[in-house]
């Protein structure tokens, strides 16, 4: 018999613990690599002060020198990847987004 309720609504929930800091919610970085795990897109990101991100996104596979843009929604600390059977001190569950076009308003 399957289980319900809270244990089963618990399952169903992703896997973050942790608010997006509001400095790395909204982003633009340039793609330093990328790790392919299944459908996922594992990217090493460099910050425009040279800090480094690793962020992990469900669709998309931007180019290695790329600038992308990115909207991140979760931050799991301490994150282990069975795929890639990694640690990830800090990991952002993100998206890309399109990068404001030149000249446009905020």
């Amino acid at each position: 018999m399957p289980s319900s309720g809270p244990a089963r609504q618990a399952q169903a929930q992703p896997v973050v613990d942790g608010e997006v800091p509001e400095g790395l919610r909204h982003f633009e970085a340039t793609v330093e690599s990328v790790v392919v795990a299944g459908s996922y897109r594992y990217l090493d990101l460099r910050l425009e002060g040279g800090d480094r991100r690793w962020a992990v996104i469900a669709a998309g596979a931007p180019a290695v020198g790329e600038r992308v843009a990115v909207d991140a929604f979760g931050l799991e600390t301490n994150f282990h990847s069975h795929r890639l059977d990694r640690e990830f001190d800090e990991l952002l569950f993100a998206a890309l987004a399109q990068p404001p076009s030149p000249g446009a308003q905020p």
